[in-house]
């Protein structure tokens, strides 16, 4: 089976570490993939290191650009025209949108992964909101089938439905290799609590320096690691040096390889107010971090019930502060319970031959 991945951007989040990964297992069990991507970024290197074929359409692209997303639709059909793929699975907003905007004129039926719903991100303006929502709906029944990584997502999607029998929805969680990690690593004494993201708006890190702030007033000897790089990295700069805090706070910048990062925390924060299935979180709980993260999309399914877990609602800076403050005293006791990448693989997979058998699902074929 020939399955090609188009993705927005290159830079590396959580959807591309998803590309990566199921192209790569793709492979090994004998498909061939190609990848299409807009924004460069590591997406591409890593691709390129694993022999795995990329594509770039330079005018598929972030922002919403009328004219030129003109271009990249036009551009995206001619290519995966030549391509002749028998699936064409879309990641992330823009690329979704273009790929299902498309689906008429495409050769092959179109699979659409939800990485968040850009929608539900509380920072965007509500006109922008409703917008994002009306494009969702209206393009939605254009997949043959639409996989979310939450509950939360796919219960938003079975919404936008309402009753259809198209697409094919599904929930198909993020995994991770258990392989890559150690068997059952220590956790630091010293109260150190750490990230590893974007520093984008809807991470919500001026959420986080805020309740460190406090929290610093219990534990005073904490510190925090604010592992990742972006835009926002000089309005969180210029917050630490005004609440006083640049002797406890480290930015180690981007890192290919989080987990040395991970295992110098205690307890692995996470203060977005919108997410998919982050894998940043994944891996803190291979590593048996304590945790504190926010309860947007999948983040409740892994946390909830967990000993050694703090859930609080996004954008609140007390409730974060306090749980922070509880949690660095207690002991991670859970075992090594996370979703895997074969599972979500195989699903992916299942989901693949069931769109490829049932032609009467799919838009335009």
């Amino acid at each position: 089976m020939h399955v090609v991945q188009v993705i927005t951007s290159a830079a590396w989040g959580g959807a591309q570490q998803h590309v990566y990964d199921l192209a790569r297992a793709l492979r090994r069990r004998g498909h061939s993939v190609t990848v299409v991507y807009g924004v460069p970024g590591p997406l591409a290197d890593r691709l390129a290191a694993a022999g795995i074929p990329a594509l770039s359409e330079p005018a598929l692209g972030r922002l919403l650009v009328p004219w030129r997303d003109g271009r990249a639709l036009a551009a995206l059909v001619r290519l995966l025209r030549a391509l002749a793929p028998d699936v064409i699975h879309a990641h992330s907003s823009k690329a979704g949108a273009l790929v299902r905007l498309a689906a008429p004129r495409l050769p092959a039926p179109v699979v659409y992964t939800v990485h968040g719903l850009v929608y539900q991100n509380a920072r965007m303006p509500a006109w922008k909101r409703a917008f994002y929502h009306s494009v969702e709906a209206a393009l939605l029944p254009r997949a043959a089938a639409v996989i979310a990584v939450s509950r939360a997502d796919l219960a938003e999607l079975e919404r936008l439905q309402g009753g259809r029998d198209r697409p094919l929805l599904a929930y198909i969680p993020n995994g991770i290799d258990p392989a890559r990690f150690p068997v059952d690593p220590p956790l630091p004494d010293a109260p150190v609590f750490g990230t590893v993201a974007r520093f984008v708006p809807e991470k919500a890190l001026d959420v986080l320096v805020e309740a460190f702030a406090r929290v610093r007033a219990r534990w005073p000897e904490a510190r925090l690691l604010l592992v990742g790089d972006g835009p926002g990295r000089p309005e969180l700069e210029r917050r630490i040096r005004r609440l006083g805090l640049e002797a406890a706070v480290e930015f180690p910048g981007y890192q290919p390889d989080p987990l040395p990062w991970l295992l110098r925390m205690r307890v692995f924060v996470l203060s977005s107010v919108k997410e998919g299935a982050p894998y940043t979180l994944l891996e803190a709980l291979a590593l048996r971090r304590l945790v504190v993260a926010t309860a947007v999309g999948a983040i409740p399914d892994l946390l909830r019930g967990r000993a050694g877990a703090g859930l609080v609602p996004p954008g609140d800076v007390s409730a974060l502060a306090e749980a922070m403050s509880e949690v660095v005293g207690l002991e991670a006791s859970w075992a090594l319970m996370v979703p895997t990448t074969d599972a979500m693989v195989e699903a992916c997979l299942a989901m693949y031959h069931a769109v490829r058998e049932h032609t009467d699902i799919n838009p335009g074929m």
